[in-house]
């Protein structure tokens, strides 16, 4: 190896990518190794389209990819995946935030219409994510092992399939591509660099614990670390040996062979106060200065921080930002088994607390959420849930808000919870009303008129949507009717909207009497008078629901008078017991009757 081939490289040099958060950008070493062969490698590999870099922890697959982004200077997008991408609607919209911010309003989102053909989106999202990209970008997928779920695995074939020939992707992961992506490997398309490229051969080792040593003069058995990275660098700081041990899987991942080295050559060569203060930072998913300082209550948590970048003792900093730090995910394993062995179970809880209310307090709240639920601090968790759950759900994750709620004790919940379940569910009629009506009944015991209305209007929208059953229906437009006769409660802007559109959607369905009452004929009004006044207030999808409501509206209330008036009978398409409608409510013109809605004629 020739001396340009080693680099000291200073973290404050900029990468070109976008990323504004930790997980849009590329973490930096302040010291690395150059080597052209695996630069050469991944340059070769990465032609195919997909390269695909995929070897155990800690054999230096992020740096060496850092380093070759730093070598060919061309633009780039790094995005860390976790494990909250295994909801994709989460990881679609951190994809799009990747982009400069004019380009990402105009990107395809994730809502509840696309839950179940989450491949059709995905084709329409990155035909219009790879368009907005510059040509040669390069597309870093960071840890995809992270977020391993068939589901997941499905969205990143079509990605690899959508991909243009100006556009080329790197994959990082501790697994080799799975079998949605065998046919794309056999034909070239997805090409992989493997453990064995990435280990260090002598020569790299010797010049690599010759760049880090601080007396470069002792001599270091440099194949006591097999060419493992993370091996290396602690065989530079301490100087014995600290290889990955065959016989325990460590090689391959396995964990005692590793907490033993991260034990004995890191951990623990740390004082008692440091050590401290790590176990404590790594309940921070993301470790900011002013996080850490406010997490450990005084500004010595920063300022370990640092000295550990300094010193490359698995911590780095990302490339936008000087005072974000990213541990490595061998040190968090680490970390996290060191929390569980020894800290009590009730201090556990004590400072996941704490550290959820850090989160929260900083605007983190679904990182909040995890902690809290984790900590069993059912209250904190609700309580944020629930001043979380419109902006989750309208950013399609239904996944995550399902799966915070499910762990709350029923205890903990409200008709709230249930109403927000509801409507995380609407794309499934029968457990959306599963919930809704579970909400109707915990907001009436609470005589909560404003709970009552929303859940009324979402269970007649969602019924009536339904392209499977109007069964119990009636229920629901009985009680609009109750609540339409008693008078609607002052409500904020989009939910007053949102629930004259579900209360003139159950006039739809009921008799004459209801339409053409007072009560029914001022609902209608009012939704109207709304439309025509300061549109530019209203979301897009409100007016065109509220738009098809009310032609629909005047077509019943037309054929109705026209056709049936006067005239008592059920509608065709329900039995004598009032079982299922045929067809969908979708269908424009509609013959409508006292009791029931009429198949389309």
């Amino acid at each position: 190896m020739t001396a340009p081939d080693a680099i000291d490289a200073d973290a404050r040099r900029p990468l070109s990518g976008t990323g504004r958060i930790a997980k849009l950008a590329a973490p930096r070493s302040a010291r690395i190794l150059r080597r052209n062969r695996v630069l050469e490698a991944i340059g070769l590999k990465s032609r195919s389209s997909v390269c695909w870099v995929a070897a155990p922890a800690g054999y230096g697959k992020t740096t060496a990819v850092i380093d070759y982004l730093e070598s060919v200077e061309a633009p780039h997008v790094w995005f860390r995946i976790d494990e909250g991408d295994q909801d994709i609607a989460r990881f679609f919209q951190y994809l799009a935030q990747s982009l400069a911010s004019p380009a990402v309003g105009n990107l395809p989102v994730f809502g509840v219409e696309y839950v179940e053909q989450p491949k059709e989106f995905a084709r329409r999202f990155f035909r219009a994510y790879f368009a907005r990209l510059k040509p040669g970008t390069i597309l870093v997928l960071d840890d995809l092992h992270d977020a391993d779920t068939p589901e997941f695995r499905a969205v990143l074939s079509v990605m690899f399939r959508e991909l243009p020939d100006t556009v080329r992707c790197i994959c990082v992961s501790r697994t080799l591509p799975h079998d949605e992506l065998g046919d794309l490997v056999l034909k070239g398309q997805v090409a992989v660099i493997d453990r064995s490229a990435l280990e260090f051969s002598t020569s790299e080792a010797r010049d690599f614990v010759k760049l880090r040593s601080k007396n470069g003069a002792l001599p270091v058995d440099v194949e006591a670390a097999r060419g493992w990275a993370i091996g290396l660098v602690l065989l530079a700081d301490h100087g014995s040996a600290v290889g990955p041990d065959e016989t325990s899987g460590a090689a391959a991942g396995g964990q005692n062979a590793l907490s033993d080295v991260l034990g004995r050559h890191f951990f623990l060569s740390l004082p008692a106060a440091d050590q401290d203060m790590l176990l404590k930072l790594n309940l921070l998913p993301e470790i900011s200065t002013e996080l850490a300082d406010v997490m450990i209550g005084s500004g010595e948590a920063g300022k370990l921080l640092d000295r550990l970048y300094q010193r490359q003792l698995l911590v780095t900093r990302t490339e936008n930002s000087r005072d974000v730090f990213h541990l490595h995910d061998l040190l968090r394993d680490f970390l996290d088994r060191r929390f569980a062995q020894r800290v009590t179970a009730e201090e556990q809880k004590s400072l996941k607390q704490r550290a959820a209310k850090v989160l929260a307090d900083a605007g983190l709240y679904d990182e909040a959420i995890h902690l809290a639920l984790q900590a069993e601090d059912w209250d904190q968790a609700s309580g944020l849930m629930l001043s979380r759950a419109e902006a989750v759900l309208a950013q399609g994750h239904r996944t995550t808000f399902t799966e915070w709620v499910g762990r709350l004790p029923e205890a903990f919940m409200n008709g709230w919870h249930f109403y927000w379940l509801g409507v995380a569910h609407m794309p499934n009629d029968a457990a959306a009303e599963h919930w809704l009506s579970k909400a109707w009944h915990a907001f009436g015991e609470a005589d909560d008129q404003r709970g009552l209305c929303l859940t009324v209007s979402r269970a007649v929208l969602v019924k009536t949507d339904s392209w499977r059953t109007y069964e119990g229906l009636s229920a629901w437009t009985r009680r609009a009717f109750e609540i339409i006769e008693r008078g609607l409660p002052e409500l904020p802007s989009e939910e007053a909207m949102l629930v004259r559109i579900g209360m003139v959607r159950a006039l739809n369905f009921g008799d004459d009497y209801y339409r053409n009452s007072p009560a029914g004929q001022a609902l209608e009004t009012e939704l109207l008078e709304r439309l025509t006044r300061n549109p530019e207030h209203d979301p897009s999808g409100l007016r065109l629901l509220a738009s098809e409501t009310l032609i629909e509206h005047s077509v019943s209330v037309m054929r109705g008078r026209s056709v049936h008036q006067g005239r008592r009978q059920r509608c065709r398409g329900f039995d004598r017991q009032g079982g299922a409608a045929l067809g969908p409510r979708h269908v424009a013109g509609r013959v409508w009757c006292q009791e029931r809605p009429l198949l389309p004629v």
